[in-house]
């Protein structure tokens, strides 16, 4: 049976800088959206910046292992802790040396004990919601957000039957491509196949069959989408696979609302894309 007939947003909501900005400060700041891959900080101390929806934000691993996110700033004076990626002992901001513990509590700072009832065991870094994806780093500027597995039901355990290797891998690239589009227009494109006999012959005439591409909701109301799909042969595959593993001859992809996409390939191949808003007519892919 065919769904009902549905149109897309209004063009203002694609175009108006208002909307944008006001996506900016309320969707893009309360829902999961993807920061880095574990294996970017394997070893304690290690930590990466990163940004989400304007915010300045950091992740890193701590000396009990666990990885921790908070945003950039000191809480003195409000400079900038660190830039890029790298490793320290302790977090120390370059403006007046105040020194935070790995796990953002307020170690040590000039002169604070001369300053009368001054208590740094109440300073701490201001942290912020993350959870560890099957390796994947996601963060949520919502402290009352639903946890990821209410949001995307069953998709863990989906993707651990499809790559029973996840938590081993780490991303070989992350090829990057700036769109001169607002993301959402970017996103509805990716969520159809429609496009593809046309503009991705590879994929249309060597991984999947067109005709049986199919992209469902999430029975439950989940906020996933779950691309399915019938596979052209083994034998016109454009690469070796491997059957013996479960799944190895299928193809399907989640992609999770609203701006990240796990997709596995026959041979239990990963790959990922995801987004990021630049600003209303602008965004920034990455595949990986």
């Amino acid at each position: 049976m065919n769904a009902p007939l549905t149109h897309s947003l209004d063009a203002r909501y694609y175009t108006d800088p208002a909307i944008f900005d006001n996506e900016m400060q309320g969707l893009l700041s309360r829902t999961w959206q993807f920061a880095g891959h574990m294996s970017q900080i394997p070893n304690v101390g290690d930590y990466f910046a990163f940004t989400i929806a304007d915010q300045n934000l950091f992740a890193i691993r701590g000396r009990d292992e666990v990885v921790r996110v908070f945003y950039n700033v000191c809480q003195h004076r409000a400079h900038e802790m660190v830039q890029g990626a790298g490793n320290t002992r302790v977090v120390v901001c370059p403006y007046h040396a105040w020194t935070y513990e790995l796990t953002g509590g307020l170690r040590a700072g000039p002169n604070i004990k001369s300053v009368p009832g001054f208590d740094k065991s109440e300073i701490c870094l201001t942290e912020v919601r993350a959870e560890d994806f099957h390796g994947f780093l996601f963060v949520n500027l919502d402290d009352d957000a639903a946890p990821m597995d209410d949001w995307y039901p069953g998709v863990r355990a989906e993707i651990a039957e499809y790559v029973p290797h996840i938590r081993d891998l780490a991303s070989l690239e992350w090829v990057e491509c700036p769109e001169k589009c607002n993301w959402k227009v970017s996103v509805e494109n990716y969520s159809e196949c429609y496009h593809c006999p046309m503009n991705h012959a590879t994929f249309a005439e060597g991984v999947v069959k067109p005709e049986t591409y199919d992209i469902q909701p999430d029975a439950g109301g989940g906020y996933v989408l779950r691309h399915i799909t019938e596979c052209q042969p083994v034998e016109k595959m454009t690469y070796p696979i491997d059957l013996s593993m479960p799944h190895a001859g299928d193809y399907q992809s989640w992609y999770l609302w609203p701006m990240f996409s796990f997709q596995c390939y026959p041979g239990n191949v990963l790959n990922t894309y995801h987004w990021r808003a630049d600003d209303v007519d602008n965004c920034t892919v990455w595949r990986g």
